[in-house]
């Protein structure tokens, strides 16, 4: 699945104004039937839905859309994988993993085989704990979903701690050709694979004493967590989470690592798996 916007911070996710990082992707068009009522298809629409918009790694019991029935759908083409979802009131979303309630104005929300498009705006309450260990329980959570994110990784480059924020960044050689009896490694310099670049000559302020950054890069990055390992990596030397972020427009951030343009950052990857229930407001510390 492919993103366009940031997570976590792209993807993120869905979100701007009140808070929250925005994703969305381009997709083609075709007739669409609108399904008028909730019968067996909604019921069946609705749970794609909830693992496309919240994530397919979330918890249920801990993570709700309280108002569901506000939603309905438009289908495309038998098996083309295409549909739109829209809601006719704000979206309220309990999330007993992050200790949020929030209330999410869907403003657009389309996918196809490949790609996943939504935006939104967010307004974050904090829930009250029902048991005393419930509320460090979230702020765990809350920094776990943090980690590794895209807004966590845009941070980095604007402070220039990729390294010590656990992030290995490279941009993809355009002249690199992959051969199917290769076994690719992430770390190894001899594949011409990836080209090196240094964050203090592609990030800069975009005005003089100003808090906006501008990230200005044109090929591809290849991104790798090394504070998470995981047990099923993409590369062998390599077992971290694994993303590539590719421009789509000028992209510009604020110093907490939220991109002011939803759409400039193209997706794919663990970053784009980060759904709506790990959506954290932008002012987001994490500690």
């Amino acid at each position: 699945m492919i993103r366009i916007g940031g997570g976590g911070a792209a993807g993120v996710v869905g979100a701007r104004g009140w808070g929250g990082w925005p994703v969305g992707v381009g997709s083609s068009i075709y007739q669409v039937k609108v399904l008028a009522g909730k019968d067996k298809q909604w019921e069946k629409q609705i749970k794609e839905f909830e693992k496309d918009f919240l994530g397919k790694d979330i918890i249920t019991e801990e993570v709700k859309i309280l108002n569901r029935e506000v939603i309905d759908f438009e289908y495309g083409k038998p098996n083309s994988g295409y549909y739109k979802a829209k809601a006719n009131e704000p979206l309220i979303i309990e999330n007993r993993s992050l200790g949020y309630r929030v209330t999410y104005i869907l403003e657009s929300f389309k996918r196809t085989s490949e790609t996943l498009y939504y935006q939104g705006i967010s307004r974050f309450e904090i829930l009250v704990p029902k048991y005393e260990y419930e509320a460090s329980s979230w702020r765990k959570n809350q920094n776990n979903a943090y980690k590794g994110s895209l807004p966590h990784f845009l941070k980095a480059m604007v402070t220039n701690k990729l390294k010590e924020e656990g992030f290995d960044a490279f941009f993809i050689n355009p002249n690199y050709k992959q051969y199917s009896f290769q076994k690719i490694k992430f770390y190894d310099s001899t594949n011409n694979r990836h080209i090196p670049f240094s964050v203090s000559e592609i990030v800069n302020p975009l005005i003089e004493n100003s808090s906006l950054f501008e990230i200005t890069w044109k090929l591809p990055m290849e991104v790798v967590y090394t504070k998470k390992p995981i047990s099923k990596p993409v590369f062998p030397d390599a077992p971290y989470p694994f993303s590539t972020l590719t421009p789509k427009a000028n992209v510009v951030i604020t110093s907490n690592g939220n991109l002011i343009e939803p759409f400039s950052i193209e997706i794919s990857g663990e970053m784009a798996n980060n759904g709506v229930a790990k959506l954290l407001p932008l002012d987001f510390e994490s500690k």
